[in-house]
């Protein structure tokens, strides 16, 4: 008993450090972006939650990458944009025309 109990609790220990989780300051209520290293990508806050995934398109005209973020839930789908720069992520709805949101790590 000791030892199932002695493994539930250092399983469980990792796999609360296996995410990290940021803050996204949203026009209406924050999110939490969090990503856990299985690559299990969820953004959400009171009111709703979304799946995501990371992803690849292509820049106009170019052979450029860029990286995305598609989320979805049973009634929306979104696409951001997503650039990661050291405990920042930074997510764009559209190229050039809409607001930066950022998302500060907060573990």
């Amino acid at each position: 008993m000791k030892f199932l109990l002695a493994f539930l609790f250092v399983t469980t220990s990792f796999n609360l450090f296996a995410a990290s989780t940021y803050e996204c300051e949203f026009l209406g209520p924050n999110y939490l972006l969090t990503i856990n290293d299985n690559e299990v990508i969820t953004l959400k806050n009171n009111f709703k939650s979304f799946n995501c995934k990371k992803g690849l398109v292509n820049f106009p005209g170019t052979e450029l990458d860029l990286r995305v973020l598609n989320c979805a839930n049973r009634n929306e789908k979104v696409t951001f944009y997503f650039a990661e720069m050291n405990d920042e992520i930074i997510l764009s709805n559209s190229l050039g025309t809409s607001k930066d949101i950022t998302c500060n790590k907060i573990n």
